[in-house]
């Protein structure tokens, strides 16, 4: 409900209230900023105030959606911006388009499964399939060449770390629109990617398709890989998952479903509203500039929605799950992000049948809390053997 309700603004908060105050910081040390404006910033971080009670003078909104580095981002966009942007956007991840990048992606995965083939095992999946494959897979959407993957890879790494500094954050984010720069102005974007076409359709400025080159790499490569990783440590915890599986390959697109309801990789900070107005929700009455936090995942694991929410259900229907949020800022990749995950789960499984976790799973080290996304930072497995 609130998702779709238009009372409910990522404005004036432009970001989600309670963001770190070194990732706002970055966000907004633009050399397009006044003086003055920056200086305000700085004292409202310093004093650790939020931030949305500062942004309500249109000056200052106006100042920051003028800002590559923050403004045309469009997670923190309202219409009309934010729709005149995603229009442009959404014809590059429809159904049909998505559907004809299945032949890249099934390249991609095979090669990434090769080169797991050559390896011996233990080996880490995180950092030797799920990262690779989401890593060429953006990159082939995009038109970017794959050995320039570390400059949108560190910049994820980075910015989800919670001991990165404000330094290391502003470094990483300045090289990226250096590069992103360079393929955008500099023709070296290849000719059926998507940066490419936006720079050579001339409907957005070279601010917007910076904004956009940065969400499109960044949310592309880093959720999928940690959705990946997830995953195939959730089959392997329990064996019957994995064997499920096996045993009908027809089933993996119901189980990447339930997958993605069960693990809802995304947690609160992304979903962070400013009420701009007064708003009354089951009784409950929101003020005027209140922030209001929505969880995915309690949405996900509502009993009046599916039954026995708790238990991971590989047969049942999970339509109508939230893991890729709702309403005008529902993720753009979606379609794009299920063929990926599809792909790769199914050549896992066909290639390495006796998969399974080189360590005890309650040994596993997994993230979260203070990020936005859940995930697992490494993932050991090994194979061979004979069946398990």
């Amino acid at each position: 409900m609130v998702l779709r309700d238009a009372r409910f603004s990522m404005q004036p908060a432009i970001l989600p209230v309670g963001l770190p105050a070194k990732l706002a910081a970055v966000l907004f040390n633009s050399p397009d900023l006044p003086d003055d404006v920056r200086s305000e910033f700085e004292r409202i971080i310093g004093e650790g105030k939020e931030l949305h009670a500062a942004l309500g003078d249109e000056d200052v909104v106006r100042s920051i959606r003028r800002s590559p580095t923050s403004a045309q981002i469009l997670l923190g966009m309202d219409p009309p911006e934010h729709a005149r942007i995603r229009r442009i956007l959404a014809g590059y991840f429809t159904v049909r388009r998505v559907r004809a990048y299945r032949e890249k992606i099934n390249s991609v995965v095979s090669s990434c499964l090769d080169e797991l083939e050559e390896m011996d095992s233990p080996q880490d999946l995180v950092e030797n399939f799920a990262l690779p494959v989401s890593s060429m897979s953006i990159c082939e959407l995009l038109g970017a060449p794959y050995g320039d993957r570390c400059k949108f890879e560190d910049l994820a790494s980075v910015g989800i770390d919670p001991e990165s500094s404000v330094d290391d954050l502003m470094s990483v984010r300045q090289d990226f629109y250096d590069y992103a720069t360079s393929l955008i102005e500099g023709g070296r974007a290849s000719s059926d990617g998507i940066l490419y076409a936006l720079a050579n359709e001339g409907q957005l400025t070279t601010s917007e398709q910076l904004g956009v080159a940065e969400q499109l790499f960044v949310a592309g490569h880093h959720t999928s890989a940690n959705m990946l990783a997830l995953a195939v440590c959730t089959l392997l915890e329990d064996r019957r998952r994995w064997d499920y599986l096996r045993a009908d390959f027809s089933t993996i697109g119901g189980a990447v479903e339930e997958l993605l309801r069960y693990l809802t990789i995304f947690q609160v900070g992304a979903f962070t509203r400013t009420a701009l107005c007064e708003v009354e929700i089951n009784d409950i009455v929101i003020k005027s500039g209140d922030p209001v936090t929505v969880s995915l995942l309690a949405a996900n694991h509502d009993p009046d929605q599916f039954d026995q929410p708790s238990e991971l259900n590989l047969g049942r229907s999970a339509s109508g799950h939230l893991a890729f949020g709702h309403g005008v800022h529902q993720c753009l990749g979606q379609h794009l992000a299920r063929l990926e995950l599809e792909v790769a789960l199914s050549g896992l499984v066909s290639r390495f049948p006796t998969l399974r976790l080189a360590v005890p799973f309650d040994d596993i080290a997994f993230f979260g809390g203070d990020q936005m996304i859940y995930g697992v930072r490494k993932l050991p497995v090994v194979w061979g053997g004979g069946d398990v």
